[in-house]
């Protein structure tokens, strides 16, 4: 999970949430982040950050979603959910 909030804060992703969702909330995921970018580029550059990170450590990313002009991406992780959102969309 650091790798993954030190990603963020690198590349200057506002309002950072991890929220525990293993115990009472989902059988799906353990962790939803969620973060804000200021444009659709910053969300852009905070997805591929956070997946190069975790490349480096020898983690493999499942996958992401999301179309640029929506500027919403969604990466997962598979036990974690990261959601980088504008922050109009959020």
């Amino acid at each position: 999970m650091d790798i993954i909030t030190a990603s963020l804060e690198d590349k200057k992703a506002l309002n950072i949430h991890v929220i525990d969702v293993s115990k009472d909330y989902s059988s799906v995921t353990d962790y939803l982040v969620i973060a804000s970018s200021e444009s659709a580029p910053q969300s852009r550059a905070i997805q591929r950050a956070v997946e190069v990170a975790l490349q480096e450590v020898g983690y493999k990313t499942c996958g992401w979603q999301g179309k640029p002009e929506s500027n919403w991406i969604i990466l997962d992780l598979g036990s974690i959910i990261v959601h980088i959102m504008g922050l109009e969309e959020r």
